[in-house]
């Protein structure tokens, strides 16, 4: 009778926790439920991830492995294992080529005395700091759907010439910044490109733009939409060659996303944004919005003062001590 007594009290609790549980499930909302997966799935998903990087040939990865050998905690910190598995929806094959791409990408770009230090202003972009500050690229306001809005001024390499290389490594800065937030990872990202007064006689560059769009494919980032602004009139070359073009190189996926706007009118381009969810304060001012240059180099500012403050952190810690998570803070992915 004691045995029998205690199974019905064990059966009791067994089935206080299932209603328990039901319960729970009920109040939970489907994105805390589908959150709680990700988190389940994580450790076996990166343990994929180990595989299928270590199935990808020797030649293909080596600058990723010579990241490994000689910076760890880098590799650890700006490029961990869950970042590039929430972004390929943590299918380990994909995630393993991006982040191979990445490494590889980032010593094309930085060559090997800057690609191995760390992703900062001071660090990498030590000598972009003027390409970063024109502000022909930059991170803008988030969109009222909470995704961030990257914007890229194609019309302002002319005026003075703008060095191409540091700008490529400027976009690969601002798309990794984007990257550290999980929130913006969920979200995704917004391009606002310009391209009003584009010279292409003077300014058309395939591979820069191909580039462009590697990195686009490579980083943790969904890419929700990309508008690009043609200014005044309907810009004929621009409409039937240029972004026939870029819509071709961008692939079907992202072709879908493309939206191309005309019109010089600060009050249309504002109207025509808002449909998509950007508001006017999340306009830079030559968009006719209210985000100034002032605004973008107070967040230069604060994120420069939060690269520092990370780098003495990592620093003074060993490398195990890091786990590869960012927190999430105003100067990742859209601005506060």
């Amino acid at each position: 009778m004691a045995d029998m007594s205690g199974k019905s009290a064990a059966d009791g609790k067994a089935a206080a926790k299932t209603r328990s549980t039901d319960d729970t499930n009920r109040h939970t909302s489907p994105l805390d439920q589908k959150k709680q997966e990700i988190v389940n799935l994580t450790q076996e998903q990166k343990q994929e991830l180990q595989k299928a990087l270590s199935d990808i040939p020797a030649e293909e990865k080596a600058a990723y492995t010579e990241a490994l050998s000689t910076v760890p905690h880098l590799v650890q910190t700006e490029s961990g294992d869950e970042r590039f598995l929430r972004f390929a929806d943590f299918h380990a094959e994909k995630a393993a080529a991006s982040l191979v791409k990445y490494w590889r990408l980032r010593k094309e770009l930085f060559g090997s005395d800057k690609a191995f230090l760390p992703m900062t202003i001071t660090g990498a972009l030590r000598d972009d700091t003027e390409t970063l500050d024109i502000g022909l690229a930059m991170l803008l306001p988030n969109d009222c759907h909470g995704r961030t809005v990257f914007y890229f001024n194609q019309s302002g390499f002319s005026s003075p010439p703008i060095d191409k290389e540091s700008m490529h490594r400027v976009f690969f800065y601002f798309l990794h910044v984007n990257g550290e937030s999980s929130a913006a990872q969920d979200q995704g990202i917004v391009f606002l490109e310009n391209y009003e007064g584009y010279d292409l006689y003077t300014n058309w560059d395939r591979p820069f733009i191909k580039r462009c769009q590697e990195m686009r494919g490579i980083f943790t980032n969904k890419i929700r939409a990309i508008h690009f602004f043609t200014g005044r009139g309907s810009n004929t070359v621009l409409n039937e060659f240029i972004f026939p073009m870029i819509k071709f190189i961008l692939g079907l996926r992202l072709r879908l996303r493309f939206q191309s706007h005309s019109g010089d009118s600060q009050f249309m381009r504002k109207n025509m944004l808002s449909k998509f969810g950007i508001e006017p304060r999340g306009l830079p001012e030559s968009m006719g919005g209210s985000f100034s240059k002032n605004d973008f180099r107070n967040w230069l500012a604060n994120r420069k003062q939060l690269e520092e403050q990370r780098t003495t952190k990592t620093y003074s810690n060993s490398p195990s001590d890091s786990n590869g998570s960012s927190n999430n803070t105003s100067q990742e992915g859209g601005v506060s």
